[in-house]
């Protein structure tokens, strides 16, 4: 059982954190990457914990995220989210797939200086929904809480694999898009 001090202490903590801008995103995110960065192989045991700790169970993991933020979204707010949001997240996604198709025709795969066409895409589609979760916490209101999974499901990495396809004029995978959505909607149904 916890005493009042150690609860005392957690919440100074907290609060250290929190004085920083996505503070609860960026601490864990640099304690993973020290551990990662000394002791690489720290987290290969075996098991769930190799599954949870490295790349192996990444897929799941965002298939069960999709899964339990669907429900975030109230059917009641899909109108006004997709009013606030719902532009935001298409001029972003037209812009990608712009860059993309200008690039893919101008430069191949390759892209230039370096850096190639599938790093500018993915770079431009992608945003980062735990910022954006803290800072609608502090600055939103229920729209921007409700958006969050609208905003997390575009930053699933199928939708630069999809954008680099039809720029490249290979054939538009569909069930990559469907198995996207699925997770998505089955707990926006629940949710309901």
């Amino acid at each position: 059982m916890c005493k009042i001090q150690d609860r005392r202490d957690i919440l100074k903590i907290l609060k250290t954190v929190e004085k920083f801008p996505g503070g609860l995103m960026v601490g864990p995110l640099l304690i993973a990457a020290v551990i990662h960065t000394w002791a690489p192989g720290i987290v290969e045991i075996g098991g769930p914990t190799t599954a949870l700790f490295s790349s192996a169970g990444t897929m799941c993991l965002a298939g069960l995220l999709l899964f339990i933020i669907g429900s975030q979204l109230p059917v009641r707010q899909v109108g006004a989210v997709l009013k606030r949001h719902g532009t935001l997240l298409v001029i972003k996604l037209a812009a990608a797939f712009a860059v993309g198709m200008l690039l893919m025709h101008n430069f191949g795969a390759k892209g230039f200086f370096g850096i190639s066409t599938m790093a500018f895409v993915s770079v431009l589609s992608s945003n980062n929904p735990g910022v954006f979760l803290a800072l609608t916490k502090i600055y939103g209101d229920e729209i921007d809480h409700a958006a969050f999974g609208l905003w997390n499901v575009a930053c699933m990495p199928t939708i630069p694999l999809l954008i680099l396809g039809a720029a490249s004029g290979a054939a538009f995978d569909y069930m990559a898009l469907i198995a996207l959505l699925y997770r998505f909607s089955w707990e926006f149904c629940l949710g309901i």
